[in-house]
């Protein structure tokens, strides 16, 4: 089974689901009991291989969030940050995906995808009878250890997806007690090196 230029608007108006738009190509493998109608859903399983097209997540913005994220400067700058991430969009690049279909469930394993330019590692679940669907953002980047304390999640019902922004609070108030430390350590340098050059300028006068 397999469908091209899916577009998905006439999905969410069937769905009642909102949260993505563009176009999806996708293609089915797998087997399933077609002599009992009422368990054909459930009993099928095999890989749902993707292909998105000018795709985007709505009401989500990673680029504001990676950027107030790398702007933090305190422990209260965390607070502000779920007033920015839920406004906006994110792009998703064109690119192929892979999701294990088992007993009618679609499962996304952990898998980098990207979007905005960012790498992000996403794991999702969705549970098709009840229409039920849980999904796991995580920045992956290596030059920036703050970033994958993040991770953006989806929960809920279809029609009705929860939203929520966590974060790993012992690590991230380490690592900002540890980045606060280092500009203090930079300020009192740089303060001791001025002081240090007006000494010497006075003595050569």
């Amino acid at each position: 089974m397999n469908a091209k230029n899916l577009n998905i608007k006439k999905v969410n108006d069937y769905m009642g689901f909102s949260r993505l738009s563009g176009l999806l190509n996708f293609s089915i493998e797998g087997n399933t009991n077609v002599k009992d109608k009422n368990s054909i859903i459930k009993q099928l399983n095999g890989k749902l291989k993707l292909n998105t097209k000018n795709m985007s997540i709505n009401d989500l913005n990673l680029k504001k969030l990676k950027s107030s994220i790398l702007e933090i400067k305190n422990v209260e700058d965390l607070l502000e940050l779920n007033k920015k991430v839920f406004n906006g969009n994110t792009s998703i690049k064109n690119q192929e995906m892979f999701v294990e279909i088992k007993n009618g469930n679609l499962k996304l394993p952990k898998t980098d995808i990207l979007l905005d330019d960012n790498k992000i590692t996403a794991t999702g679940l969705y549970e098709i009878a009840p229409n039920n669907v849980k999904i796991n953002l995580n920045y992956n980047d290596e030059n920036n250890k703050l970033l994958s304390l993040f991770n953006v999640n989806f929960k809920g019902n279809i029609k009705n997806i929860e939203t929520s922004l966590d974060y790993n609070q012992a690590k991230t108030d380490q690592l900002i007690g540890d980045m606060l430390e280092k500009k203090m350590k930079k300020v009192i340098k740089d303060k001791l090196d001025n002081k240090f050059n007006d000494i010497i300028e006075n003595l050569l006068e």
